[in-house]
């Protein structure tokens, strides 16, 4: 008898033989009254297949049999959150900007005019460092200047998303990415909300991971607690960082301001530090690094040797002295006190100089 597990007691599914049969749950209801079908279901439970046809395979066979019917909301839930966590790592968007995501952000491009395809591009809203003319913060954000450029996996992520909500709609809205109670919450899922649904994510794909004998492929407990949701960003940036020409790539993919040149701030996300970069680079200094980069390199490959002139032969000017070095070298006086003086010649305080 199809049943459900509800606090470890299983029930008739009803709703399951509802949607099977084309009954009504009142209808469903009454044969159960009528014959007792519920302590049938807690005797002799059974699945609840659905008919939906299972394609996705591991390693040449299907990853199941077929689709449960009480599993169908925690493997929509698990499919959300894989689709973000793609978003997250292979565009090095910040969790805020993935989580502002809305339906329609990510067009199919025109094709040029040799045929060739687009890039998709994702248009997003950043929150960090928004102000208005006041100075205040902005907590609606505000377009990004740059869109990201995405790639197929995320593309394909983000057209997945987009089955689940309606057009317009938060790419993880709270009302229709709770498919299990359904409490009709506004907004997008909250960080909390994210990192637990991370956290189970990785628990159940452990458990198909064992499941289907793949040993090598169970995520291992990370030493360094949760994973965080901007871990992701800090983790491409960390293989970005290290190709060639990877700072100046990082820096126009992640739009960062003003200081990737400088190697005290732009190794940050080069190390495994968790804090990532701690100063950003604008596009346009970013492209302008990019360009010369490449001139210099057609200047080597043509053998095209180029020093800049030097300057006239003659003592060179002292470097410029720092603030406040002008105080730090003139002489201090001296704190030391002065000898005693001994009694016989130290001048007598009782007598009074005699007038010459």
């Amino acid at each position: 008898m199809p049943a459900a597990e509800h606090k470890g007691t299983h029930l008739l599914a009803r709703t399951f033989l509802a949607a099977v049969t084309g009954a009504s749950l009142g209808q469903v209801d009454r044969l159960n009254y009528q014959h007792g079908l519920t302590a049938l279901a807690s005797q002799r439970p059974g699945p609840c297949p659905m008919t939906v046809p299972v394609t996705g395979q591991v390693h040449g066979r299907p990853w199941r049999e077929y689709v449960d019917f009480n599993e169908a909301a925690e493997l929509m839930r698990h499919l959300g959150t894989a689709a973000m966590i793609i978003c997250l790592y292979l565009t090095g968007m910040r969790p805020q900007e993935v989580r502002g995501l809305r339906s329609g952000c990510c067009p199919d491009p025109e094709p040029a005019a040799d045929g060739t395809p687009g890039r998709h591009l994702i248009r997003s809203r950043h929150f960090k460092d928004v102000t208005d003319d006041d100075g205040n913060h902005v907590s609606a954000g505000e377009e990004r200047e740059v869109p990201w450029v995405a790639i197929t996996p995320v593309v394909r992520a983000i057209r997945v998303l987009e089955r689940i909500v309606p057009d317009g709609e938060l790419l993880l809205s709270s009302a229709h990415h709770d498919f299990t109670f359904q409490r009709g919450h506004y907004g997008t899922l909250k960080k909390h909300a994210l990192l637990l649904r991370i956290e189970d994510f990785v628990a159940w794909a452990n458990g198909e991971a064992r499941a289907h004998e793949l040993l090598e492929q169970v995520i291992p407990k990370d030493p360094h607690g949760g994973i965080g949701m901007g871990r992701f960003r800090r983790t491409l940036a960390w293989h970005i960082a290290r190709r060639p020409g990877g700072l100046v790539a990082l820096a126009i993919q992640y739009g960062h301001m003003r200081t990737v040149l400088d190697a005290r701030t732009s190794s940050g996300y080069g190390t495994r530090s968790r804090g990532g970069i701690h100063s950003v680079l604008d596009v346009e200094t970013a492209l302008a690094a990019a360009d010369t980069a490449a001139n210099l390199r057609d200047r080597m490959a043509a053998s095209e040797k180029r020093s800049p002139a030097r300057p006239p032969a003659g003592p060179s000017p002292p470097p410029p002295r720092p603030r406040g070095s002008r105080a730090a070298s003139s002489p201090r006086p001296s704190r030391r006190r002065p000898p005693p003086t001994s009694p016989a010649t130290a001048p007598s305080s009782s007598t009074t100089p005699t007038p010459s």
